[in-house]
């Protein structure tokens, strides 16, 4: 009869993978056996990359969760929106509130953007300057060097076509 204590590697290895810190000393040192004899079934059954997918899998819950975060927060703000333009109307109806005629382009505006039609927003050519010029650092990164200068020579030409034309640098 062995006096050699049955251990449960299946839990053993439950404990490294799951543990952030996992170490083989402390598996060992929990299941009251040898650093060594952790090792040796660790490397036979593949621990580090079950415990590498362990992670992968962690990390991709956690990123479904906080863009299922980010939506809630988006369809509560939809509620809230909702809600105070029913109880809006609600009071226009009981002629509670009184809406003035110069809230009146606000609210056309916000009808045509609930529509998908076009707002009077106006964009700052700055801004465009600045996308544009992030565009083109990033696509020069992909041009051969050779031809990075046709690239910039391009952007030159229809730089020029562009308002207030300040230069924008590749």
């Amino acid at each position: 009869m062995s006096t050699r204590r049955r251990i449960d590697w299946i839990a053993a290895k439950a404990v490294f993978v799951q543990d952030p810190e996992r170490s083989f000393g402390k598996v060992a040192r929990q299941f009251g056996v040898s650093d060594t004899a952790v090792r040796k079934h660790a490397a036979r059954e593949g621990w580090e990359e079950a415990a590498r997918e362990f992670d992968r899998y962690a990390e991709e819950r956690a990123m479904r969760a906080a863009v299922k975060s980010r939506d809630r927060h988006v369809l509560d703000a939809l509620r809230v929106r909702d809600l105070a333009f029913e109880r809006t109307i609600e009071e226009l109806v009981s002629r509670t509130l009184e809406v003035k005629l110069s809230d009146l382009p606000a609210i056309g505006r916000y009808a045509e953007l609930l529509t998908g039609e076009a707002t009077d927003r106006v964009v700052d050519v700055r801004e465009v300057r600045e996308l544009v010029s992030l565009l083109v650092v990033r696509v020069a990164q992909l041009i051969e060097p050779s031809r990075r200068g046709e690239l910039v020579q391009l952007v030159r030409e229809i730089e020029g076509q562009l308002p207030g034309s300040a230069e924008i640098a590749p």
